[in-house]
């Protein structure tokens, strides 16, 4: 009974910007994400909007960001996008949302001197970790995976384990 008197006396005049704010950031992310997978594959607006629904409820019902996985699972097409190559996607968006995040951190603590200079020298390290990781996602001739990095971010060169695409198709094949 309380429950249901609190719901009829409820202002609902926020409800409908809510939904439309939510639908606009939706649909934001959406085409941000479909812009990162061009440099993979194109993919439809209407496959990659139901992938980027289903993996964003995904999110807020599973765990420890759990969701993230699942949009690449969705939306991914063999051969012309693998789950590797989408899941890279997800990565730069993280890395890109992290850069944006520090930025608006710097912004914000503009006038603490101090703060300033760590937090522009933060997104300076955020802004060429992106740049390098889309080098990477989008390096087609080495494979554009994490596979083909050293432990200090460099590529590998061409080898048994690493740099040309055919041990590497092989490893994806194995662990598929």
């Amino acid at each position: 009974g309380a429950i249901w008197a609190e719901d009829r006396a409820a202002d609902y005049r926020y409800l409908a910007p809510y939904v439309v704010i939510l639908l606009v950031i939706h649909l934001a992310r959406t085409v941000r994400w479909g812009i990162l997978l061009e440099q993979v594959a194109k993919v439809p607006f209407p496959k990659l909007n139901a992938a980027s629904a289903v993996g964003f409820m995904a999110l807020v019902l599973l765990p420890f960001r759990l969701g993230e996985f699942a949009r690449p699972y969705l939306v991914a097409e063999r051969p012309a996008l693998r789950v590797s190559a989408a899941l890279s996607s997800i990565v730069v968006e993280r890395v890109a949302d992290l850069r944006a995040s520090l930025s608006d951190c710097e912004n914000r603590f503009k006038g603490l001197s101090e703060s300033s200079r760590s937090m522009i020298e933060m997104q300076s390290q955020a802004h060429s970790l992106m740049t390098h990781l889309q080098t990477l996602a989008a390096d087609n001739c080495h494979g554009g995976y994490y596979e083909f990095l050293e432990h200090d971010w460099s590529k590998k060169r061409p080898g048994k384990y690493g740099g040309d695409r055919k041990s590497f198709d092989v490893h994806m094949h194995l662990m598929e």
